[in-house]
């Protein structure tokens, strides 16, 4: 009886935040390493990651699925810039400014992270990120400021409406990353938190 309330509430988690639902899926071979890079307010943003096998990676606006092609040496790279995208579709707000900023009137000023981001906006942002993540850093100081201050100090997006969840159980329950959790407590991915909190 337990097991099936631990399932009908990851269910019903799944649904309220799909984004959960990857964090306890397995994330595809090869990209595990990858996805550990990314930070955890930026990973609950990807609805799906899905291989594809197509040799290049591409992020879809609707339902923020991330299409990959099978891992390899550039693993990394590929993620880090499909989540760039994905992070953009995300934050509109943070998206138009980087578009306003850094390619006004659809010339790109200053000097991007690659020269794939002299493409337009979105591959500039999304080459940006993916520098952020495998580097840490910029040779734009610009973008550089930009990313450590809108991007990578943003804990989680304003976009997505407030919810409250909270699990009764009476007996600890596995966790979807296989360590047990007390009673009561509110499985958000991998992480728990005390009964009754809240979680955006």
């Amino acid at each position: 009886m337990a097991r099936g309330m631990a399932r009908a509430f990851l269910t019903l988690l799944c649904v309220l935040w799909p984004s959960v639902a990857l964090a306890e899926a397995a994330v595809p071979a090869g990209y595990e390493l990858a996805w550990r890079r990314i930070p955890e307010q930026h990973r609950t943003r990807v609805g799906r990651l899905v291989i594809d096998g197509t040799g290049n990676g591409r992020a879809d606006r609707k339902g923020l699925v991330i299409h990959l092609p099978p891992a390899g040496d550039g693993a990394l790279g590929v993620l880090a810039h499909e989540v760039g995208h994905i992070v953009a579709y995300s934050s509109p707000e943070v998206d138009g400014d980087w578009r306003r900023q850094f390619w006004p009137g659809g010339e790109i000023r200053g000097q991007g992270a690659s020269g794939y981001s002299r493409t337009n906006p979105a591959e500039d942002f999304a080459e940006a990120y993916q520098a952020m993540i495998e580097d840490g850093t910029l040779s734009d100081a610009e973008r550089l400021a930009f990313m450590q201050t809108r991007v990578f100090s943003v804990q989680a997006p304003t976009e997505r409406p407030a919810a409250t969840v909270t699990v009764h159980a009476a007996v600890s329950q596995p966790s979807p990353c296989g360590s047990l959790l007390p009673a009561g407590s509110i499985v958000a991915g991998c992480s728990t938190v005390p009964a009754g909190s809240v979680r955006p």
